[in-house]
């Protein structure tokens, strides 16, 4: 097991294109990491470049105790699993899973354990003697994963392994490999452009854009305090909605204000919102957040305004509605039972402790 640091970490393709822009990142031993971000973003160039699969620019990589910066990727104690699985469709199951082990001339009795003992953990054990052609895509993810296994590396490497599943599959198979890190307990570095994937499984979350960390932090820290409006409008399905004003200090209480609405922002983000004053501003919300009743216009009459229905999504658990504003439509999660239709008028409510502020220039939260 090992602990895994990225220090001033840059890739740069020719003199103009920089896909990592000088990361600096540390991986606990045993931690779940899932690196997140839309594509493009240089989430994949940093994972090959831990597995040595990319020459690294300037900067170091840090496995344990060891520079790895000039260390061939078979000796850096690492198993990477790829997102095509990458497996050998001349071979069973039993020989993908034991070629790595062949190749470092384990001996014949440690193979067949080793072998074994993963088929047992990913109940893949009667398939040992299939081609893997004849497998099916969760099967063939299961081999490529006890392939890494059988390695007991240090370190996992995961490139967007579920993204060729379908929706079912990639949910069952979150689950398994979240079990599997439970029961090998071993550093895992996972890749994805699934914000879901990433809120589900990974201990800690790095959010990147333009080859730049963003924020890292807990899933829950990262719904609930997200540090810029990149971040807080990509976690989170529906995205959190953002309605553009500016603040008012009305000598009685601060305001936000934009056309066709009116916000009191309230008491606890006092401190905050001076600094904000005369500054061009996007107000986010949460589609959670935004309440229909009248118990919520009742205790909160300055945080509510009219709006008419676009669209009801319904899920069976809940609705998603999306609702008219003199500029950009926003999106209310409301509860099943609630009966609404396109074209309804409606009186929605924000919840006043759950408010985000954020820079209309720089896009950094000021709460």
């Amino acid at each position: 097991m090992a602990q895994v640091k990225l220090k001033d970490l840059v890739k740069r393709y020719g003199s103009d294109v920089m896909a990592v822009k000088e990361i600096n990142l540390d991986i606990e031993d045993k931690e779940f990491l899932v690196l997140v971000g839309p594509s493009g973003c240089g989430k994949t160039t940093t994972l090959r470049m831990i597995a040595g699969l990319e020459e690294i620019t300037s900067g170091e990589i840090w496995i344990g105790d060891r520079l790895v910066n000039e260390v061939e990727p078979k000796d850096r104690d690492i198993a990477m699993v790829f997102q095509n699985y990458a497996l050998y469709p001349h071979m069973n199951v039993y020989e993908n899973l034991a070629f790595g082990l062949r190749l470092r001339r384990f001996p014949r009795g440690e193979i067949d354990r080793r072998v074994k003992e993963a088929a047992e953990i990913l109940s893949i054990g009667g398939l040992l003697n299939r081609q893997t052609k004849a497998l099916s895509g969760g099967q063939k993810q299961r081999v490529a994963l006890g392939r890494a296994i059988v390695r007991n590396p240090a370190v996992f490497l995961m490139d967007e392994p579920l993204s060729n599943l379908d929706a079912k599959l990639r949910v069952q198979m979150r689950t398994e490999i979240s079990k599997l890190h439970q029961r090998v307990a071993t550093t895992v570095v996972y890749v994805t452009h699934d914000q879901v994937e990433a809120m589900t499984m990974g201990h800690r979350i790095v959010v990147m854009q333009d080859g730049v960390i963003m924020q890292v932090a807990s899933p829950q820290e990262l719904y609930d305090h997200p540090r810029s409006k990149f971040v807080a409008s990509f976690i989170g399905a529906p995205a959190m909605n953002f309605l553009q004003g500016q603040l008012e200090d009305s000598g009685h209480g601060y305001y936000f204000m934009g056309v066709g609405f009116r916000f009191r922002m309230a008491d606890a983000y006092t401190n905050e919102v001076r600094n904000a004053l005369g500054r061009e501003l996007y107000l986010g919300i949460r589609p959670e957040d935004i309440h229909v009743g009248s118990e919520w216009e009742e205790q909160n009459p300055e945080m509510q305004f009219r709006t008419q229905v676009e669209l009801v999504e319904p899920l069976g658990a809940e609705q998603h509605v999306l609702l008219s504003t003199d500029t950009d439509p926003i999106t209310a999660r409301v509860p099943p039972d609630l009966r609404v239709r396109p074209g309804d008028n409606l009186t929605v409510t924000l919840a006043p402790n759950r408010l985000h502020l954020y820079d209309g220039e720089t896009e950094e939260a000021y709460f």
